[in-house]
C-alpha cells in the first residue's frame, strides 16, 4: 500500500490542521508522515482549501534539490513507486541508486537514501516491507 499524498491549494494564506498554506503555492503532504488523520479531516473540511490526492509531488524533480529535507522527502515518495518491485531494492532493503536516479531525474547520495529510509514512519516501513514481500 502506497502512502497517501495530497496536494493542498488555497485562495488565501492561513493555517489549518497544524499546517500553513500559502496562497498560490500548492503544498504536498504525505499521510501519515506529514499529517495525522484528525488534522487531515480539518484540512478536508475547510472550504477555502482545494485538496486532491496525487501519486507523486507535482514539483519539478529533474534537478537535485538543494535542501536536504527536500531530497529526503523526494526519495521517500519515490521509494513506493519504483519500477521493478523487489529488484529495485538491495538485500538490505534500501532502494538502488540507479533505479532512484531514473525516477527522480537526479542521482541521490547514499547518505540521503539512508536518511530517507531511517526517516520513514513505522507504518510506512511496514507498507514498504509488504511491497518487498509481495
Amino acid at each position: 500500500m502506497k502512502p497517501v499524498c495530497i496536494q493542498v491549494t488555497t485562495s488565501r494564506t492561513h493555517w489549518r490542521g497544524g499546517q500553513e498554506f500559502v496562497q498560490g503555492k500548492p503544498k504536498v503532504l504525505v499521510c501519515p508522515q506529514d499529517i495525522d488523520e484528525d488534522e487531515l479531516k480539518l484540512i478536508q473540511a475547510d472550504h477555502e482549501l482545494l485538496v486532491k490526492e496525487i501519486e507523486a509531488p507535482l514539483e519539478d524533480t529533474s534537478e537535485r534539490p538543494e535542501a536536504t529535507e527536500a531530497r529526503i522527502k523526494a526519495i521517500q515518495l519515490a521509494m513506493f513507486s519504483l519500477p521493478g518491485g523487489k529488484d529495485a531494492f538491495t538485500k538490505a532493503g534500501t532502494p538502488r541508486v540507479t533505479v532512484l536516479e531514473e525516477v527522480l531525474g537526479w542521482k541521490p547520495d547514499s547518505d540521503d537514501i539512508e536518511a530517507a529510509v531511517d526517516g520513514l514512519s513505522d507504518v510506512m516501513k511496514a507498507d514498504l516491507q509488504a511491497l518487498l514481500e509481495a
